[in-house]
């Protein structure tokens, strides 16, 4: 789970950075960067021998981002970002919960 944990963070990042350059949304730009700190972080503390710590602070960061995209993608219907987004933090919050169980 972590060279997942760090793919899903840097395609994160690649969204936010590219909804900065085609709509100069600064807000996707920030929203991005935090969520990608805390997935890389995360994956990082998956490493060490007490690795729940890293899947527990992934699991959290995959369900609000989830969470908040899913209700973008209700409000929008829009598939990309939000749909797409939506789907791949849910599989990667059922994949870090697999891990703690």
């Amino acid at each position: 789970m972590t060279t997942l944990t760090c793919v899903f963070g840097a395609f994160v990042l690649g969204g936010g950075l590219m909804g900065y350059i085609k709509k100069g949304s600064t807000t996707s730009l920030v929203a991005s960067t935090a969520v990608s700190l805390l997935l890389f972080v995360s994956a990082s503390l998956m490493g060490r021998p007490d690795q729940r710590i890293g899947s527990l602070l992934a699991l959290g960061t995959c369900l609000a981002l989830g969470a908040l995209m899913g209700k973008r993608y209700k409000d929008s219907r829009k598939v990309f970002p939000a749909g797409v987004l939506t789907v791949l933090s849910s599989a990667m919050a059922i994949g870090h919960l697999k891990t703690l169980l």
